[in-house]
């Protein structure tokens, strides 16, 4: 498995939120989106239920905008390789209810 250096990648969240949850706002790789939430308590508490599990990789919550409503947005992992994110989907079948998909994000700037 190869993690992507994640050192500057995700921003801590901020006053009051999960110390140890960091924003993926930054990051640009292949990650495990788990779920997405209309309520920030719901998706705290599938983080919680994915900190249960003790994985090698960071848990990350983000606050996303779709059709100008807030979402929050829990994934798991960054990685270069899109073969680390199957493996790891495996590992995060925690419910029958969660059907965990890997995506791509690229924070970096298009280059016009």
């Amino acid at each position: 498995r190869k993690p992507k250096d994640s050192t500057g990648q995700g921003q801590p969240k901020k006053e009051g939120k999960e110390d140890d949850v960091v924003d993926a706002v930054n990051l640009t790789g292949w990650t495990v989106m788990v779920s997405s939430f209309k309520s920030r308590e719901n998706a705290l508490i599938l983080v919680k239920t994915l900190e249960a599990l003790e994985l090698d990789e960071a848990i990350y919550l983000s606050e996303i905008t779709v059709k100008s409503e807030p979402w929050y947005r829990v994934s798991v992992g960054n990685f270069e390789e899109r073969e680390d994110g199957i493996e790891l989907i495996e590992k995060l079948k925690v419910s029958e209810d969660i059907k965990p998909i890997i995506i791509y994000i690229n924070a970096e700037p298009d280059e016009e």
